[in-house]
């Protein structure tokens, strides 16, 4: 295998976005044929500058998967169930994560640049990193969503008072908080334009039966003005699975 070259994220994004309007690569006719319900999102690889998706089906069949701690929508969509405001910055396009010495660094990005300091509600948001670290029940909590399963939650919230960060731990069977808000300084979020990144100490995230290597990461977005229930999910990255935690930075050709 030739060496790997680095790539701004960027870039990364940029190809994404180009390959929605092409996509005529023999492995994007591939997935299509073999995974034609999850087409809408994937895990992907960047090769000659392309995006090229690798697995478009449930995260935890057949662990470990390799999927470069990386995940790309291939359409702007907002999840069917969701009831609020459509704004570009609720609309997910692409996460990543991978570990970095003792943390664990999470990004997402929407469509539209991030509303740091809201002056009202209607400008709040909530961004969720959802974290299967192994001990997730086999079916999770969003209609139409079984794949997107979790055990854990790094949360960012912004509203006009202020962001609100933390690590929250959930119960495999009720899918609901059993552990109190471990709070997050606001030096561990930091926004560039429609890039969000979370940095967590691994300490804040105990495993509940797998490897670090191998938890299953969603990133989904919420309009935290309405009741705390899948309508107020506005996207999901992946639509349909979850993509496997980086053990390095990602690294493309």
């Amino acid at each position: 295998m030739r060496p790997l070259a680095r790539r701004r994220w960027s870039d990364v994004l940029t190809g994404a976005r180009r390959e929605r309007a092409r996509v005529s690569s023999r492995a994007g006719l591939a997935v299509e044929l073999l995974e034609g319900r999850a087409l809408l999102s994937y895990l992907v690889v960047v090769h000659n500058h392309k995006v090229v998706p690798v697995h478009g089906g449930d995260a935890r069949v057949d662990e470990p998967l390799y999927s470069n701690g990386l995940a790309v929508k291939h359409a702007l969509n907002f999840y069917p169930y969701y009831t609020g405001p459509r704004r570009p910055d609720l609309n997910g396009v692409a996460a990543r994560g991978f570990v970095a010495g003792t943390n664990v660094v999470l990004s997402g990005t929407v469509a539209g640049p991030i509303v740091t300091k809201p002056k009202t509600s209607t400008q709040a948001s909530l961004y969720t990193f959802a974290i299967d670290r192994g001990g997730a029940s086999k079916t999770g909590p969003f209609p139409g969503r079984p794949n997107i399963r979790f055990d854990g939650v790094i949360v960012a919230e912004f509203q006009p008072k202020g962001l609100t960060a933390y690590v929250q731990l959930t119960d495999p069977l009720t899918k609901q908080p059993n552990t109190a808000k471990k709070a997050l300084p606001a030096s561990s979020v930091t926004v560039s334009g429609a890039t969000l990144t979370v940095t967590v100490p691994l300490s804040m995230i105990p495993s509940s039966g797998h490897a670090f290597n191998q938890w299953n990461v969603n990133f989904f977005t919420r309009y935290p003005n309405q009741p705390a229930n899948f309508h107020s999910v506005a996207s999901l990255t992946p639509q349909f699975t979850q993509f496997q935690l980086g053990v390095t930075p990602p690294t493309f050709t």
